[in-house]
């Protein structure tokens, strides 16, 4: 096999092309795009992941202009792409030794470059409308700001990608496009979806790389940043090109963040509510399952008023049973997608290792009950005489794929692996546990049991608990969960996410005249394109 370094001078020898782009496209078709009903059963080890396509869209972007590739044949070079990105995975085993004691496989772990493997080969971490759903309240505090130095409400986000993703599944699965696959990507500016809603071109104009531009000049490698993954809308200038809806609503959810941070006067501002918003969240997705009275926010874990041991972010007093959510509003940074491994194990302490010791380091005072838990005033919230038994997780904001992975790695001597997971792995739970009980239930076990199961992500864990109870096999010592058991969501979770807001679609073109622009983008008058079909 040739050496990863010679894998990556291909690579941008192979994406110095514009044409390239139709082999982009192509590649997405083949590995992103299948009917609903056969998700939970693809091959996902055979396919390109997201991250991968983005980073051939950001080879791309940086050698677009150099036009020294000829490409005779687009699914010859996708094949070729293919071949190369999954010889790019295997360099990351290659060379690798079976350990020969137990210093050494931990020191295989933490590795920078098997850390970087756990980065960018995890899964996306999140559903698409995930993203968008959540942006409401995620930025609900900003929203003023936005309106004022952005021009959109937090309440057209959603409307925004609704409409977007709808016309992707109309193109793919109504209008039928054939020949070349550009076209289902692309959607023309004159349309009558941006007259009929201006927020939505001035939301896509914010998210769009004009392709005149020079970008990415510094992309070498997979940890490397790109352009593309904040700005996933390719801008000629008649139209916007969406390769991958996916980051599509990532980037919606994630830059205006950053855009906040470019001002000073409201840089702090940011922060805060950065904070308080993924607070608010966790306590709304509780609230699905647990009655708002038995949800506290902002508990402070006192021996008296002058004496704080800590403090309790969200947490759920039910029965005799306390559990504690810790929520950190921090992600990877982009030293660690570089394979740093000493940033990684900065950033998972931020993340998660903080989280859990400050969640932990109350359970001993509350249990033999020598503290009080109380508001800022000293007012008590719960009394702790029936607390028997208390539990936490680490919740973070944003996706963080391989957060399950880092767990093991970094707490392996460990007898209790930290549960860990994101905010939208947590609406994941209160979707499917339905009741206190059972919650408590699934948390105990995931608690209990975190040596002896191992995951990739949460999903693999929950669903295993809907089969069994998170029951361990009489004949086995540890059980690996496979992505097999996480893919059942993609059929029963994601079709329900596209039935409830898709079928708000025909809303967004009503009363459509027959010589305005068609709504799908095309170019054309809609009584020369779409009135037929509609």
């Amino acid at each position: 096999m040739e050496s990863r370094q010679d894998i990556l001078l291909e690579l941008n020898e192979i994406t110095s092309s514009y044409k390239f782009l139709d082999v982009i496209v192509k590649l997405c078709d083949l590995n992103f795009n299948a009917n609903i009903n056969d998700l939970p059963s693809r091959d996902t080890q055979k396919l390109l992941n997201i991250n991968e396509i983005v980073f051939l869209l950001g080879l791309w972007l940086k050698n677009k202009s150099r036009e020294s590739y000829i490409i005779s044949s687009i699914a010859d070079t996708a094949k070729l792409s293919n071949k190369l990105m999954n010889d790019l995975h295997y360099s990351f085993y290659e060379g690798n030794i079976t350990p020969d004691s137990e210093e050494e496989f931990k020191a295989s772990m933490v590795n920078g470059s098997s850390l970087q493997e756990t980065i960018f080969y995890s899964g996306t971490g999140a559903y698409d409308y995930q993203y968008v759903q959540n942006f409401k309240l995620k930025y609900g505090l900003d929203k003023l700001w936005l309106l004022e130095n952005k021009k959109f409400s937090v309440e057209s986000v959603l409307d925004f990608f609704t409409f977007f993703k709808a016309i992707f599944h109309y193109r793919i699965n109504v209008k039928k496009l054939k020949g070349d696959m550009l076209n289902t990507f692309t959607y023309c500016k004159k349309s009558f979806i941006f007259e009929r809603y201006p927020e939505f071109y001035t939301i896509i104009k914010d998210l769009a790389i004009d392709l005149e531009g020079t970008f990415n000049q510094d992309f070498n490698s997979i940890g490397d940043a790109n352009i593309f993954s904040y700005k996933p809308v390719l801008e000629t200038k008649t139209d916007f090109i969406i390769p991958l809806p996916y980051m599509l609503a990532e980037a919606i959810y994630e830059s205006p963040f950053y855009w906040m941070l470019e001002d000073e006067n409201y840089k702090s501002i940011a922060f805060e509510n950065r904070g308080n918003s993924a607070e608010k969240i966790v306590k709304h997705e509780l609230s699905k399952v647990f009655p708002l009275e038995a949800i506290h926010t902002n508990v402070l874990v006192k021996k008296n008023r002058g004496n704080t041991i800590t403090d309790i972010d969200v947490c759920i007093k039910y029965d005799d049973a306390l559990i504690i959510f810790q929520v950190k509003s921090k992600k990877l940074t982009q030293l660690s997608k570089q394979g740093n491994s000493a940033q990684v194990k900065k950033d998972f302490q931020n993340a998660v290792e903080d989280a859990y010791d400050q969640a932990f380091k109350c359970y001993e005072p509350i249990l033999n009950n020598t503290v009080k838990l109380v508001d800022k005033d000293f007012n008590i919230l719960i009394e702790t005489e029936s607390i028997k038994k208390i539990y936490s997780a680490c919740i973070v904001l944003d996706s963080y794929p391989p957060i399950l992975a880092h767990s093991r790695i970094f707490y392996y001597e460990n007898e209790i692996v930290p549960i860990a997971m994101s905010i939208f792995d947590l609406e994941m739970l209160t979707t499917y546990l339905e009741s206190p009980s059972i919650f408590i239930e699934y948390i105990t076990k995931r608690t209990e049991l975190s040596k002896y199961f191992l995951a990739d992500n949460e999903l693999s864990y929950l669903k295993y608990y809907l089969n069994t109870g998170l029951k361990m096999p009489e004949d086995a010592d540890i059980v690996y969960l496979n992505n097999n058991f996480a893919q059942y969501f993609d059929h029963d979770y994601y079709l329900k996410l596209i039935t409830i807001n898709e079928r708000r679609f025909p809303q967004f073109i009503k009363g459509i005249g027959r010589n305005q622009s068609c709504f799908c983008g095309s170019g054309k008058k809609y009584k020369t394109c779409c009135a037929a079909i509609m």
